[in-house]
């Protein structure tokens, strides 16, 4: 196990409720903290990773945090620049790969910039072939 993964997972740890529900946002197998969720970006946007994922374009990252339609989160790897999608080597972003009935469906990379005032978080999702 790398090194920052290893460093990721044991920073998370217990349960989280937001608005009286439990989201279902994981950190390897465990319900991420609010702690946890409270992580804001480096940037000047100080986003938080709640709101990205609770309020973001992709309405499946959004469904995994509120846990609508049986979907969850996992965050593979916290604020970070760089990778293959748009935004990604100049925007911080969060990476989350979307479970849904416990089946992997996509990786997602959640920004920490809105698409506009006030308005939802950016994101990229990428299928698998």
């Amino acid at each position: 196990m790398k090194l920052s993964r290893m460093i990721l997972g044991a920073f998370l740890a217990s349960t989280i409720v937001v608005s009286g529900a439990q989201a279902a946002v994981y950190i390897g197998d465990k319900l991420a903290t609010a702690e946890q969720l409270a992580s804001k970006s480096s940037d000047s946007d100080k986003t938080t990773i709640a709101e990205t994922l609770s309020n973001s374009v992709q309405e499946s990252i959004t469904n995994g945090y509120n846990s609508i339609g049986n979907t969850d989160l996992e965050i593979t790897k916290g604020w970070h620049k760089g990778g293959n999608l748009p935004f990604d080597s100049t925007f911080e972003h969060v990476t989350v790969q979307v479970y849904k009935n416990n089946e992997y469906v996509k990786t997602c990379h959640a920004y920490s910039f809105q698409t506009k005032l006030d308005g939802p978080y950016q994101a990229s999702c990428v299928k698998p072939k």
